[in-house]
């Protein structure tokens, strides 16, 4: 089609239009403004077509009509008067003609009374313009269509196309590219640009959010955009119209010309030497157009750059355009002053608060990362610094701008060996060694290139290289940079990884060396004795510093760091603990000494393994599998010592080699030790943490852009996880005879230094030396806030520090003070040290005020902190001195650091769960330490470890336990703690003073908690738990907030005297339930009237929540995030006021809600702007929640979030009955929401209370927040509150009233996942068989009948509980198809019975018209959606299965698995398309379309379609298991030899499924497949089923079963033994026999003595597994069977819904080597049965994913289903059959 073809078609759609509206008269039409050719083509189709011709007379004047093309008949030269009043022949209703612009201005009277077609009435005639152009509904949905109408709307608005021909080519070149070109519609018409005279792919359409459209302003703002910005470029201009040097640009060309072809080089040649003017438009200018602007667009790099904006005017600029009024006045002016070099402490928290909304730009956030994190950052972790670095690079570039999601890391010129010249040899050796393998591990999207690192270091280092011992910091430091899509996007940042040259792992290689032992069978078992150097050099005391390799001697009385000597008898140990073990037998026995050795033996053979796939040129490194072997059988070894070297004589000999394994013992002064990297346990953490690292690195390049948005708090999660050592956390130090616990202090480079965790008998002078500079930052916060609440104690400020035993907290506190002296010019501070031992304080004065004085001089300091220091006073308080009462109190504050926990006991604990996680996915640093403590309690403790622990770590904790207390040791598995009793004279004296001292007393100490203050009358202003540093900030006093309840009473009595009248505990009752949440809220509002406000609004709303919640009689946890805003990765004013976590029992089924609540109390004045701000505080917050756990579990950061909350549980809430919860108590609750295992409902609050009545209120019920349905709004006016505070008044309304309206935004709470309640027993969906939709016909469905369960146990099947699935008449009547029986099913099956009854089957598969109608539009709408969605859908084929439509297209660049996963969501609820698996094949993407009606497949028509091997029914071992997805063939387990084109399977099988999933219906016809194919010789069942058989009362009647049905444990137990003794004598048989297999045996030996082949089923495993005697009987027996039955002939079936780490060891789960696995809860069980994620996806009633043992991949399959009545006579055929053949 031509330009005028097009513009012709326009118009005389233009003219039918216009006809159709006046059905009477006749019209005038003239064409006016338009070009001759223009209207000579309108005219001639016009004329050409006859619906037209008939009625409309088409004159037109010689003047357009020059060379006659036009027949006579339709030419004339009459005036447009003459027109305009002529009478027109009967048969014409119209008359078409022509006018000039001279005419025009003649006759504009006449014009005026005429219909006229002009260019701009028929540009704006956008529909047409698509419809004539060919753009059906069968490229453009309705949607699309709408978008391309706002496109061309905008195009024509913006005069981005100038004249209408040009209109006309873009329209032409938008149809093409869709049509033609199969290009998306955004794409498309990027594609068009050049025909408006604009480059190619320069508009970036695909850039407008989807949702944005039908903006006819954002295509509007892009077309401007090039108009001003590109246009110019193509004349060689700049913006502001100032010529382009040409010099300029040909430097441009030369830089990009190597990526360019050819031919795009020629054009760009020619448009630089050609002679451009404004006003015409050249070839040159033409063919550069034509190019893809993202290739050449570099070409005019830089030649803007003058009129760049600042970041601050644009960021300003954009708020405006964006937002209605969101910034602040201080933002403004924050944003509108000169940006420093490096970011200040302001703009760094507007980023943190405005990240979210400035991410609507991708290029200003962009700008604003590179400002934020511009200087490159140094990480002693290289794991670390590559995550973090990879955070910042996904941050910058959005999925869009993304070729490939690779990244390169690499050491430039690290090839070299001048580079490695520079580097110290022992710090370039220790990362060769220390990072080894982890190439592998990272996976083929991360190229990693260290150069020669290796090769010049591994394992020894190049001599010449060895001669670099510089300290320097370009000496200790590796610089790495890291490139994003090198191919594509080509990103790039650098960090730096850095390292002390004395750190005592600089020694590591040469240790690891020794360690590995490479020239002799075994590796050594070395532990070490090594002294402190506690005098420095200058002759001041020292603690050990794990960087400073001369804080200790070593094992060579050196200072090189080695702590294994080889030649020593600390260097291997091995030798003499077998000996010592010989030595042992007469007290352990024959058979606990060989059951020792065997473990060690082990042992030492897996540890030799590791560390040499460590040190070895042929190992893989760190990534070896053998690093948690090792730790495997180390485990073993811990378990035999537990349970067979339990008296003192052996834990001394034995158990004590054991313990100081890869422990260096230190002597000299208080116990020490170091916990070095070849320690089993840390061996195996250093593999775990590279794997998990790795694991996040692939996650996050294969995330999605929204998926990794704001995973800030999950990054620096991962920092802290690294960095903290795993395993172990504690360990034993030696003395002589003296044996202590000493736990982690400090961690560096995988060396860990444990020191004693109790400090109370410390006297040596290296107790002083805490590390303060925490501690000093908290206390100054502390005093920051009082300052604030209480200005004019700034001239007179004091500070105690009250049992300080750190010689450098004083001067550290005073560095902290003195740098807000900037700003706080007139403090003045005296700071007075004070102790409870007088003997002690004068040592310690003594070191402390040299510190101070050394500070105040240091030329390091700025003079104002000269100053200051210079005004500060120290001081020490005499104890004795202090007074007995609060009323004259000496000093402002009074911090304490680790006073409280200097004073704890060393207790253990029962560990407070039963579960004992994988060692690599378990990270210890996601658990709180804190045990929760009840309200009667008058202790707290401390977790030294943590408290949930792989099966490894527990041991080697209970080995200590027992070394340590011997017999007197707890049983079971424990945990050490710290702990303190407030019972404790000196812990209670210590508050009793410090109260005395001071108004604020503030503990750093992870020790003091706030609930046991609380419980002890002290009441705490502030409690923070920040997650960056392990310790608890308390800040508490006994101040009564007098004043404060005069404010109270005031406000109160303005709202409604009648509240306080007569009841004034009303207010106490406020100040209670204010402290309930935090004591910040009452001390606020006792110094600052506005604060009481806040008091007031917050308790109100804590009432609203706790209503919602069901009252106050069920356990809730409150927190006030300000104290909690790190945990959120947030600052204190970005966050909303109140979270409330309850764990509920709801429909018999476990839900945590948690609700955040924002509260203002307001005047009537204001409260409009105080509404928005509540609403954007609580959206911020609650966003941050919502994406970590919104349903779809696609969040990168999700895992973190549960754990989060998690330890949110066990930190703010009392433990609570676990009878009414569910049996739970909190641990368990908590260990389940990290789990995943329950869902969360989530819902936000925003609070607005209006205290007076001087404007009017809309004061309306709730009202959802635009675009967030979980949160609502709710304004009270005067009179609701005051109702409120009168109710809350009345204590016996208020306890447990509970208002349906404030429950009812649950109803739309944002839910973690399904619903529990979902699955309810006899109620919900799930929980009954399930229910096929009765189709539209009228005709129903049979209903499925699989199995109802809960979580632990399933209801009795009950046909009442469902309706009968209606019998087709075959089944009603089998003797019906008698006489058709083929006579290869008589031969195939036992008995005739039984043959009619298969025949009966149907044996095709064919689909109804209306299934195939539904496929025909289901391919269609699925491909024009994608289409929609800027994916090219070329169709290959489609075909139907009984769960889905399996539809196959093309792969392409733009189709791809990730972006038809994205869009799922959309896919069902807009166009009704319910994808439920997106699959790859070879060129191939296949999407599988769930089907409205799932077809039943049945047991019988599969039967009838069935093959059998030559040996049915006497013998077969190849079972049905159901129709086959993805071709429909069938599919068969084959226990024996391949049959039905599969291959030979594994002999044991499980199978795995939750609820609905249909495991009975597959178990029932695994069961009858196995009776109806073998004869009962052949062929025996055993079955255990702790449910008592009613699933399968038909198998007690089988003659096929040995005995009875297994009920029993002890039955159970015997029945594994005794087939454990049978396989056993089987296998002698078949060794005497000379056969491999039970099929050779048969058919060696004569009928009477063959052997049948016994088939084990045990269903519902986990119920017993729970029990730890029967897990160790199965564990033992079955684990026997599953290695060696194979061969004997027995064939295990084991069935569970939970498939967890207790009711399948890793073993047992090893064995079971055929996964059929049904629809499983969620991914992790998917992954933990399937060994990959998937099952989760899975559409229940025996949809089945089948993991054959030598299938190589997972095959989707049907599994078929029969009804009871169905399954009944079925048996009953079978059963009688072969009664028959026995007589």
């Amino acid at each position: 089609m031509t330009r005028n073809e097009l513009i012709s078609a326009v118009a005389q759609d233009f003219i039918r239009a216009q006809l159709d509206q006046e059905a009477d008269g006749s019209m005038r039409f003239c064409m006016l403004g338009l070009e001759p050719s223009i209207i000579r083509s309108i005219a001639q189709s016009v004329l050409s077509k006859p619906t037209t011709a008939s009625i409309v007379l088409v004159r037109i004047a010689n003047l357009f009509d020059p060379n006659d093309d036009l027949p006579d008949s339709a030419k004339s030269n009459q005036s447009i008067t003459h027109w305009r009043h002529c009478r027109l022949p009967n048969e014409f209703r119209a008359v078409l003609f022509a006018a000039s612009q001279e005419e025009l201005q003649r006759n504009d009277k006449s014009v005026e009374k005429v219909t006229k077609i002009e260019t701009d009435t028929l540009r704006s005639r956008y529909a047409a313009w698509i419809d004539q152009a060919g753009l059906t509904s069968a490229y453009l949905d309705e949607t699309k269509r709408e978008h391309l109408i706002t496109a061309l709307k905008a195009a024509n608005q913006s005069h981005a196309a100038r004249t209408i021909e040009t209109f006309a080519d873009f329209v032409i070149s938008i149809a093409h590219g869709i049509t033609a070109d199969g290009l998306p519609l955004q794409k498309a018409v990027d594609n068009a640009l050049p025909s408006l005279k604009l480059p190619k792919f320069s508009g970036y359409f695909d850039r407008i959010p989807e949702k944005k459209r039908d903006n006819t302003g954002e295509w509007s703002k892009i077309f401007r955009g090039l108009h001003t910005k590109v246009r110019p470029l193509l004349v060689q201009e700049t913006e502001k119209g100032e010529p382009i040097p040409r010099e300029h640009l040909r430097t441009n060309f030369e830089e990009i010309s190597d990526r360019l072809e050819v031919s795009e080089q020629k054009v760009i040649k020619a448009f630089l030497d050609a002679d451009l003017r404004i006003d015409s438009w050249s070839a040159s200018q033409e063919s550069l157009v034509n190019l893809d602007w993202r290739s050449i667009s570099e070409l005019f790099e830089g030649v803007n750059k003058s009129s760049s904006q600042p970041l601050g005017e644009e960021t300003i600029k954009f708020f405006d355009d964006e937002f209605d009024d969101l910034l602040e006045e201080e933002e403004r002016e924050l944003l509108a002053s000169s940006f420093p070099k490096d970011p200040s402490e302001d703009l760094q928290a507007f980023f943190e608060t405005h990240r979210e909304h400035l991410a609507r730009d991708k290029k200003l956030s962009g700008k604003w990362e590179r400002y934020i994190y511009r200087n490159p950052q140094t990480y002693q972790d290289f794991l670390v610094g590559l995550i973090e670095t990879l955070d910042s690079l996904r941050r910058r570039v959005n999925d869009e701008e993304l070729k490939e999601k690779k990244l390169t890391v690499r050491i430039p010129s690290s090839r070299e060996k001048s580079f490695w010249r520079n580097k110290n040899h022992k710090v370039a050796r220790y990362f060769a060694f220390r990072y080894r393998g982890l190439e592998a591990i990272l996976g083929e999207k991360v190229e990693v290139d260290f150069g020669k690192l290796e090769e010049f270091y591994f394992p020894r280092v190049e001599s010449d290289l060895a001669k670099s011992t510089s300290g320097s910091k370009e000496a200790r430091s590796i610089k790495f940079e890291v490139v994003l899509d090198p191919e594509g996007a080509n990103t790039k940042l650098v960090f730096h990884w850095e390292m002390p040259v004395d750190a005592i792992a600089t020694a590591l290689p040469e240790d690891l060396l020794s360690v590995a032992n490479e020239t002799e069978q075994y590796a050594l078992l070395p532990t070490a004795d090594i002294t402190r150097q506690a005098v420095s050099a200058k002759g001041s005391i020292q603690r050990i510093d794990l960087n400073d390799i001369n804080t200790i001697r070593d094992v060579s009385n050196s200072n090189t760091g080695k702590l294994v000597a080889p030649n020593s008898s600390s260097g291997d140990r091995s030798a003499y603990f077998l000996e010592q073990l010989t030595g042992l037998s007469s007290v352990l026995g024959t058979e606990g000494v060989d059951n020792i050795q065997t473990r060690f033996n082990n042992f030492l053979t897996a540890y030799s393994r590791a560390i040499r796939e460590w040190t070895m040129p042929e190992g893989t490194g760190i990534g070896s599998d053998t690093f948690v072997a090792q730790a495997e059988a180390y485990n073993e070894l811990l378990t035999s010592l537990l349970y067979q070297a339990n008296n003192d004589l052996a834990r001394e000999k034995l158990c004590k080699e054991i313990l100081r394994l890869g422990v260096a013992n230190v002597g000299a002064g208080n116990l020490a030790a170091i916990i070095a990297p070849w320690h089993p346990l840390r061996l195996a953490e250093i593999s775990v943490k590279a794997h998990q690292a790795a694991k996040l690195v692939n996650d996050v390049l294969d995330a999605e852009e929204n998926d990794i948005f704001r995973a800030d708090l999950l990054f620096s999660q991962i920092q802290t996880e690294l960095r903290t050592n795993y395993y172990p956390e504690v360990c034993i130090g030696f003395d002589h005879d003296q044996t202590q616990l000493l736990s982690a202090s400090d961690t560096s480079f995988d060396y860990t230094l444990a020191e004693p965790p109790l400090r109370k008998s410390q006297r040596s002078d290296d107790a002083l030396d805490i590390e303060p500079s925490v501690a000093a930052k908290a206390f100054s916060d502390v005093g920051e806030q009082y300052l604030k609440l209480l200005p004019h104690e700034r001239s007179n400020f004091s500070v105690v520090l009250y049992n300080a035993e750190s010689k450098a907290l004083p001067s550290a506190l005073a560095s902290e003070l003195s740098s807000k002296v900037e700003q706080e010019n007139q403090l003045q501070c005296d700071l007075l040290l004070t102790h409870s031992e007088p003997k002690r304080i004068r040592r310690i004065y003594e070191q402390q005020n040299v510190s101070v004085s050394e500070e105040s001089g240091s030329v390091m300091a700025s003079e104002a902190a000269r100053n200051f220091l210079s005004r500060l006073r120290v001081g020490f308080l005499d104890a004795a001195k202090i007074p007995d009462d609060d009323s004259d109190r000496a000093a402002d504050l009074v911090a304490l650091q680790n006073v409280v926990a200097r004073n704890a006991q060393l207790v253990w604990k029962k560990a407070p769960g039963d579960r004992n996680p994988e060692m690599a996915t378990h990270v210890p640093a996601r658990w709180s330490r804190r045990r929760p403590i009840n309200l009667a309690d008058t202790s707290t403790s401390v977790y030294l470890a943590c408290p949930v622990q792989p099966r490894a770590g527990q041991n080697y904790l209970n080995l200590i336990n027992e070394f340590l207390n011997g017999d007197n040791a707890l049983p079971g598995d424990v945990i050490p703690a710290r702990e303190v009793n407030f019972r404790d004279g000196d812990i209670a004296n210590v508050f009793t003073q410090t109260h005395k001292i001071g108004e604020w007393v503030v503990n750093f100490d992870e020790l003091v908690d706030r609930r046991l203050l609380s419980n002890n009358g002290v009441r705490v202003i502030r409690h923070i738990r920040d997650r960056r540093m392990d310790r608890n900030i308390v800040v508490s006093t006994t101040s009564k907030p007098k004043l404060l309840r005069v404010l109270l009473k005031e406000r109160l009595d303005r709202i409604d005297p009648s509240i306080t009248k007569g009841n004034e505990a009303v207010i106490d009752k406020l100040i209670d339930q204010a402290n309930t949440l935090s004591g910040q809220v009452v001390m606020r509002a006792a110094r600052y009237g506005h604060y009481a406000n806040e008091l007031l609004g917050i308790v109100l709303s804590m009432e609203k929540i706790q209503r919602s919640l069901g009252g106050r009689n069920q356990p809730i946890g409150w927190y006030f995030l300000d104290d909690f805003a790190s945990w959120f990765g947030q600052r204190e004013e970005q966050i909303a006021d109140i979270m409330a976590i309850a764990p509920r029992i709801i429909d018999g089924k476990p839900v945590l809600k948690v609700a955040i609540s924002e509260a203002k109390f307001v005047t009537s004045g204001g409260y409009r702007a105080q509404a928005k701000k509540s609403a954007k505080q609580l959206e911020e917050t609650v966003a941050r929640l919502g994406r970590a756990i919104e349903p779809k579990h696609t969040r990168i950061d999700r895992d973190i979030w549960l754990n989060r909350i998690g330890d949110f549980m066990i930190e703010g809430m009392d433990p609570f009955d676990a009878a009414s919860m569910n049996d739970w108590d909190l641990h368990r609750w908590s260990d389940e929401v990290r789990l995943d295992g329950v869902p969360i409902q989530l819902a936000g609050f925003s609070h607005v209370f209006v205290h007076d009545n001087d404007e009017y209120v809309d004061a309306d019920g709730a009202t959802p927040l635009k675009g967030m349905p979980h949160c609502s709004q709710q304004v009270f006016d005067k009179a609701s509150v005051a109702e409120m505070f009168r109710t809350f008044a009345e204590t016996d309304k208020a306890v447990d009233t509970k208002d349906s309206t404030d429950s009812e935004i649950w109803d739309d709470a944002l839910m973690s996942r399904k619903a529990s309640t979902e699955t309810a027993p006899t109620t919900s969906e799930s929980d009954t068989p399930a229910q096929p939709t009765k189709p539209e016909n009228g005709t129903s469905e049979p209903a499925n009948n699989f199995e109802s369960e809960t979580s632990g146990e399933r209801d009795t099947p009950s046909s009442s509980s469902y309706e009968e699935p209606e019998q087709p008449q075959q089944a009603q009547e089998p003797e019906a198809a008698n006489s058709d029986t083929p006579d290869q099913l008589l031969e195939m099956w036992p008995s005739r019975q039984l043959a009619e009854w298969v025949s009966g089957g149907s044996a095709s598969e064919d689909e109804d018209e209306e299934t195939k109608a539904w496929l025909d539009t289901t391919v269609k709408a699925l491909q024009r959606a994608l289409r929609g969605y800027d994916m090219t859908a070329e169709l290959l084929g489609a075909r139907l299965t009984p769960n889905a439509a399996l539809i196959r297209f093309r792969g392409s660049d733009d189709l791809t698995i990730p972006k038809v996963e994205k869009k799922r969501q959309e896919l069902l609820t807009s166009h009704a398309v319910d994808v439920i698996n997106v699959m790859a094949a070879p060129m191939e993407v296949i999407i599988m379309v769930k089907r409205p009606h799932r077809a039943i497949l049945r047991l019988r028509d599969l039967w009838r379609r069935r093959e059998l091997p030559p040996t049915a029914p006497e013998s077969n071992t190849s079972l049905l298991l159901g129709a086959k997805e993805s071709d429909g063939e069938l599919l068969y387990l084959n226990v024996g030899n391949e049959f039905g084109g599969l291959q030979p399977h594994g002999p044991h099988t499980l199978i795995a499924g939750e609820t609905g999933s249909g495991k009975g219906v597959l178990v029932q016809s695994l069961l009858l497949d196995i009776c109806a194919t073998n004869s009962p010789q052949k062929a025996r069942i055993r079955m255990i089923d702790p449910k008592a058989g009613i699933d399968f009362p038909w198998l007690r009647n089988m003659p096929h079963l040995d005995g009875d049905l297994i009920t029993e444990q002890d039955e159970a137990i015997h029945a594994l033994e005794e087939l454990v003794a049978e396989m056993e004598r089987r296998n002698r048989l078949l060794a005497e026999a000379g056969v491999t297999k039970l099929d050779n045996y048969n058919r060696k030996v004569p009928p009477s003595e063959q052997l049948p082949r016994i088939w084990l089923f045990h269903d519902e495993l986990a119920d017993w597994m729970m029990i730890n005697e029967y897990r160790d009987a199965v564990d033992l027996n079955a684990s026997r069977l599953g290695v060696k039955a194979r061969a004997a002939g027995i064939n295990l079936v084991l069935i569970t819904q939970r498939p967890d780490k207790d009711a399948l060891p890793m073993q047992l789960r090893a064995n079971l080597t055929n996964r059929l696995v049904l629809k499983m809860a969620d991914k992790k069980n998917s992954i933990l049965v399937l060994d990959e994620a998937g099952a989760e996806r899975l559409l229940g009633r025996g949809h089945l994913a089948a993991k054959l043992s030598g299938e190589g991949q997972v095959i989707l399959a049907q599994v078929p289903f029969a009804s009871e009545e169905e399954i009944a006579e079925l048996a009953t055929l079978v059963k009688n059959a072969w009664l028959r053949r026995v007589h």
